[in-house]
């Protein structure tokens, strides 16, 4: 991979996490919204919701951008199957290694 593949893979990969915690964001406040928390975004629902639409469109636009390559869709996969992985099996891991009780 090239060093302009590297960058645009890492880009994407943080418009992703960016987009899931802008996602995330938007889910707390519409399912706990008297959660307390030590900063609340002083906006209600529907403007934070309208406000997010910009961001979460340039970060949809970015991953979808980067998978145009086929060596970009390779690198997706790889880091998409590792994190996947990692989920699935560091638990597991981390058990079998007696570091942490999960039931």
């Amino acid at each position: 991979m090239s060093l302009q593949e590297l960058i645009e893979l890492d880009m994407s990969l943080y418009a992703l996490a960016l987009s899931m915690e802008l996602l995330a964001l938007l889910r707390l406040r519409w399912t706990e919204p008297e959660l307390r928390r030590p900063f609340r975004v002083p906006l209600g629902r529907w403007c934070l919701a309208v406000t997010y639409v910009v961001p979460l469109g340039l970060c949809v636009f970015e991953v979808l951008f980067s998978l145009h390559k086929p060596s970009m869709r390779a690198a997706w996969l790889w880091a998409v199957g590792s994190g996947l992985a990692m989920n699935m099996l560091g638990p597991k891991i981390l058990q079998w290694q007696g570091r942490a009780e999960y039931t």
